[in-house]
């Protein structure tokens, strides 16, 4: 649980340097399709039917494994998305031989700058990062929707929302990205503020949670 916080809260380090900092001219390639995995800190969407004990929305703890004494003999991080069904349903057979169920997915994204709801939000594997942006209220006057940096395993790429032809439009987002929306040149105003505030709140609760 430690080390989990500990990850937290590097992630708003970054994401705070991320913030202020000037971004870099020259953007980076757009990145390869990344493997769907999931890590610690994500969370899988259960729902069996007519089973609500088995149901609900479980994270991946320290160990690997999901939060729910039914579930903690199951590893999922580092286990490819695609994987999730067959485990499931042979862990589900233990308690009908037919198990009807769905498993989602969800990865713990932080969308912060110049977006109006900056926060830590769990999102499906499918959502790409003009979903993500959208997700967390959609951009504000102040921002440079051409410029969306994409943190991905400490590398920075430029995704740009205004031009849907871009490569870089229909990124899916994986496990561990982090997302950032510039702001235009001029100073820090009124939105940069409630952004950074909105931050640290969000990740502060999400700490205490995990206590």
């Amino acid at each position: 649980m430690k080390k989990l916080q500990l990850g937290l809260r590097c992630s708003v380090v970054i994401a705070l340097t991320a913030f202020f900092a000037t971004p870099p001219l020259q953007a980076q390639a757009v990145p390869a399709e990344a493997p769907a995995v999931l890590n610690v800190g994500d969370a899988v969407r259960v729902t069996v039917w007519r089973n609500p004990d088995l149901s609900g929305e479980f994270v991946v703890g320290e160990s690997g494994t999901l939060t729910h004494p039914l579930y903690r003999d199951l590893a999922v991080a580092g286990v490819p998305v695609s994987r999730l069904d067959t485990d499931f349903a042979t862990l589900l057979r233990r308690f009908d031989t037919t198990p009807e169920f769905v498993v989602e997915p969800l990865f713990r994204i932080p969308v912060t700058g110049q977006v109006r709801q900056p926060n830590v939000y769990n999102v499906p594997s499918y959502m790409t990062v003009a979903q993500a942006v959208m997700l967390a209220g959609g951009t504000v006057e102040q921002a440079r929707a051409d410029r969306v940096r994409l943190i991905r395993n400490g590398t920075e790429y430029l995704v740009d929302l205004t031009n849907s032809e871009a490569p870089s439009y229909n990124l899916r987002v994986r496990s561990g990205d982090q997302l950032v929306v510039d702001r235009r040149r001029g100073g820090v105003g009124f939105w940069d503020v409630i952004s950074m505030v909105g931050t640290l709140a969000s990740v502060a609760n999400l700490v205490r949670y995990l206590r």
